[in-house]
């Protein structure tokens, strides 16, 4: 069960739209990363995001992905276990929450392995998948400030270049990192 996983007064790592996240403990000793899913109104929507996250997560593995590890739904309790990534996000660094600005050198190795991360989903998958919110608070960094992209909850399914000629989706991810729902973006 999820309380056996986490200690909730210690270990809180942070909180998002779809729950909060802790650090937590396998019985190995393997520390990882508690996503727990908020309950109340949007239950609809939330279970739509856990269903996307751990398909997905289920089916990708990369260096740049965070790595899944398992997932706990019972009792309309919904956790995601994945692998804990210690540095924070990207979000935090950029805004020096985690000490010293990151220099152009590191700020270029990051956008690398994103784009790396991105390559891989959109064609070295089975079937194409879309993130759809790849942004600087779903950009975590290792010791060594290596990316890893995570948080699959608007993620999409593609078509192979052979199954369509063109995909459309639907507008998802976080208002002002998509061109669509900012019309400031692109415009001259």
């Amino acid at each position: 069960m999820p309380q056996d996983l986490i200690h909730p007064k210690n270990n809180l790592i942070g909180e998002g739209g779809f729950g909060t996240v802790y650090k937590g403990n396998l019985d190995d000793g393997t520390v990882v990363a508690v996503k727990r899913a908020k309950m109340g109104v949007r239950d609809n929507c939330r279970n739509m995001e856990f269903q996307t996250e751990i398909k997905t997560l289920a089916r990708v593995e990369h260096f740049n992905l965070v790595r899944f590890i398992g997932y706990v739904e019972q009792d309309g309790e919904k956790v995601v276990v994945v692998e804990y990534v210690p540095n924070g996000t990207l979000r935090d660094h950029l805004d020096c929450l985690q000490g010293k600005p990151l220099d152009f050198a590191a700020r270029l190795d990051i956008a690398i392995d994103i784009a790396h991360a991105v390559t891989y989903l959109h064609m070295y998958t089975d079937h194409p998948i879309i993130h759809r919110d790849i942004k600087s608070s779903n950009v975590l960094l290792t010791e060594t400030l290596r990316a890893k992209v995570t948080d699959f909850g608007f993620a999409r399914f593609g078509m192979n270049e052979s199954e369509a000629s063109y995909i459309t989706t639907q507008v998802k991810g976080t208002a002002g990192y998509d061109d669509k729902q900012n019309p400031s973006v692109g415009s001259k």
